[in-house]
Order: structure tokens, then C-alpha cells, then sequence
């Protein structure tokens, strides 16, 4: 196991410019939309309406949504959107990805400098107004999504420890950070070969990394392609893993995990390739599929109140060979019934490009409502922000 530690003397905070007091309200309204049975919106944001930019969600909970224009601006709102207000400018050239409130009230934000270098900073108080660099990740690597970090208290680990799964193109090796002193320092607790090693272990990144509510087990999903991609539970914490499934197409590879008193489920990432929705039974340890003939890459997932979403990515035959449509697909699941459903989310063909994936996905609520942003869709240039709710009320 190899152990890297960095500490905030090692790493020279970007210089936040001087901020004025800045609140705006964007362009929102009711959307109440029944999605699937067990799928509904309640509010949508299209419009930047008065604010000087859209603002897109990147993370939080409740009524403490995060948000960033991708213009080094960090907004915060604790109104469901009725307003935004900008709480920290970082210097010029850099952009917030990613947001995450700790348990301390502490924030922790990935942000991307000038110079294509992601950082992870703390804030020093709960308002979010200063931060100080204390991770820098390698060169190359960075976050994946919502998922690729969290802070949890899994079975063989500390309590409310932070952990950053490493994504990128060609990481090597491929880390599993962890923090155990509310993001004051990181270090590696996991390392496994990269994809340009010869190893019969090599990996690409790690997809997402998740705490199992039923075991307290830490979970990674890791991609890419074969012998690469795995799923797997540790129970120390994160320093060993148990991969229940390892390089097998479709159902090694994935990137949200969703879990049932039962059974863990999820579907496949697969652009290129008919892809499922899997199920690990956990008293058999036997994997099946759910659903079959998926054509799009599935991506984040939340769950509430006994219901189940996943959300898939539009990607583009040129740089993945993606066989779907033009829409977002959800997997939608309760108890043993699922369905995949159509979204009503397209993207816009000036974009054909780009990939549009639901983004900065925030935790369910207790009513299980959640916000999301979507860029490129049609109709728009800016980034749609969506509440989503799960459950049947």
C-alpha cells in the first residue's frame, strides 16, 4: 500500500479576489411533471433571469444547494432557488466543479485553476466566504461526479472520514484518498496499477465511491474497459476490497451504485454496447440482469423512501461509438419493479458534440426531492437546473 500525505503547508492557496455582497434571481417556475411512476419534477430554473450569468447546481442538500457559473463565482442557495447568492470568487482563469457540506459544517470544493490543475479547498468557517487549499490531486486526475466523493463512517474506518475516489485518462497508479481530519490533510489508502501498467490489476479511475446503509461497507465502482472495470465492498475501511465482479461486460462496469435491504442494483456504462441493469443478490452473491438491451451509459443515481433513480448520459459516436438516442434515460426502480423511461431532456443539435449527463446531483430530501443541472439541452444554451422527486406522493 503505498501512503502519500499532503497537509495545507504544502500547497499554496489560490488568492480570492475581494467580494462584495451579491444576490440575483434566477428565472424559476413550478414544472409539475410525472416523469415515471415514482418520478415527478416540481421546479425548473431556465433562465438566469436576474442574475449576470446561469448558475448551475454542483452538490448540497436540502435547502443548502451550491451552484457555480463556471466563471470562478461559488453561489449558495438556501431558498430552493429562489435566489443565488455569490459567497466566494476565486481567481481568475479557475472554475468550481464540485461542492460537498461536512458534518463539521466546513465546505469542501474542487476547483480547476488556469492552468487545468484540480484542488481540493476547505473553507474556514460554515459561511463558505474563505478557503485554503489542502489537496492537490495529480496532474491529470480530478473528480468524476457527485459520487466520486463523500463523507461517511464505514465499518474499519474513522468516523466522518472524507474519501475522493481519482479519476482521469491515464492515472497511475489510481488512488482512493481519504481524509480523517475533516479535510485538512488527504492521504492514499488505496492504490491499484494504472491502465498503462502491464498489470493483471490495472484499472483506468474510480467511478464512484459509496457506504453501503444496510452494512456500513465501503464501496468503489472503478471502469473501464476489460480486464479493468470492477465493483467491490472493503470492510477495513477502504485498504482492501472484495470485487463481486471483475472485467465482465456489462455488469463490471458502472458508475452509481443503488442499495436495497436485498440486493445492490445498477446499470451499466456502456456508450458503445447494449448495456443492463444489474442486480447483486446479497445472500446468494449471485449477479443477474434486471432489465437488457440498454443503449445508453448510465451515470448517477439517488435513492429515497424505498424508490430508485439512474440517469444516463447523451454521448457521441465519435469519441465513445455511443449507439443511443438523443434523450436522458432513467432507470427507475421500487421493490422489485423497474423500468427504463425516456426523459423528456434533449440536447440541443448546435451542441452535437457535447455530452450532457444530469449534474451536481444534490442529496434527496425527506419529501425525496433533489436538485440536478443539465447543459446543451434544447432550446437553451445556459444549464437547466431541475428538482426531481422520488416516491409516489
Amino acid at each position: 500500500m503505498l501512503l502519500l500525505e499532503f497537509g495545507p503547508a504544502t500547497v499554496q492557496a489560490p488568492r480570492a479576489e475581494s467580494l462584495a455582497p451579491q444576490k440575483c434571481r434566477p428565472s424559476i417556475a413550478q414544472s409539475k411533471i410525472r416523469l415515471a411512476p415514482g418520478l415527478r419534477t416540481t421546479r425548473i430554473s431556465k433562465g438566469k433571469g436576474s442574475c449576470p450569468s446561469w448558475i448551475a447546481v454542483i452538490g448540497g442538500t436540502g435547502r443548502d444547494v451550491w451552484g457555480a457559473n463556471y466563471n470562478n463565482g461559488l453561489w449558495r442557495s438556501t431558498d430552493d432557488l429562489r435566489t443565488w447568492r455569490l459567497v466566494w470568487l476565486g481567481p481568475n482563469g479557475s472554475h468550481v466543479e464540485r461542492a460537498l457540506r461536512l458534518a463539521s459544517g466546513r465546505v469542501l470544493i474542487e476547483v480547476v485553476t488556469a492552468t487545468n490543475t484540480h484542488r481540493i479547498l476547505r473553507s474556514t468557517t460554515s459561511d463558505a466566504r474563505r478557503f485554503i487549499a489542502t489537496f492537490v490531486l495529480p496532474s491529470g486526475s480530478f473528480l468524476h461526479f457527485a459520487t466520486s466523493w463523500g463523507q461517511y463512517s464505514p465499518l474499519g474506518s474513522n468516523l466522518r472520514t472524507i474519501y475522493v475516489g481519482e479519476y482521469g485518462d491515464h492515472p497511475n497508479p489510481v488512488h482512493l484518498w481519504a481524509s480523517t481530519n475533516d479535510g485538512r490533510s488527504f492521504k492514499s489508502v488505496l492504490a491499484l496499477p494504472g491502465s498503462a501498467t502491464s498489470s493483471p490489476d490495472r484499472v483506468r479511475h474510480v467511478h464512484g465511491v459509496f457506504l453501503d446503509p444496510y452494512t456500513r461497507w465501503l464501496w468503489v465502482a472503478i471502469g473501464d474497459n476489460p480486464p479493468q472495470p470492477r465493483i467491490g465492498y472493503s470492510r477495513d475501511g477502504g485498504k482492501t476490497f472484495t470485487w463481486i465482479t471483475d472485467g465482465n461486460y456489462p455488469c463490471s462496469r458502472a458508475v452509481g451504485l443503488m442499495f436495497a435491504r436485498n440486493a445492490l442494483y445498477w446499470g451499466s456504462d456502456l456508450p458503445d454496447r447494449p448495456g443492463a441493469l444489474c442486480r447483486w443478490d446479497r445472500a446468494t452473491g449471485a449477479i443477474t440482469q434486471t432489465i437488457t438491451g440498454l443503449r445508453e451509459p448510465f451515470f448517477d443515481a439517488r435513492q429515497s423512501r424505498g424508490w430508485f433513480v439512474q440517469f444516463s448520459e447523451i454521448s457521441t459516436k465519435e469519441n465513445d461509438g455511443y449507439i443511443g438516442d438523443e434523450h436522458v434515460h432513467a432507470l427507475v426502480g421500487h421493490g422489485n419493479r423497474w423500468q427504463d423511461v425516456t426523459m423528456p431532456w434533449t440536447r440541443n443539435v448546435v451542441h452535437k458534440q457535447s455530452k450532457i449527463a444530469p449534474l451536481g446531483l444534490t442529496s434527496p430530501d425527506r419529501s425525496g426531492c433533489f436538485w440536478l443541472s443539465l447543459l446543451y439541452l434544447t432550446r437553451s444554451d445556459n444549464a437547466w437546473n431541475i428538482k426531481v422527486c422520488l416516491g409516489s406522493g
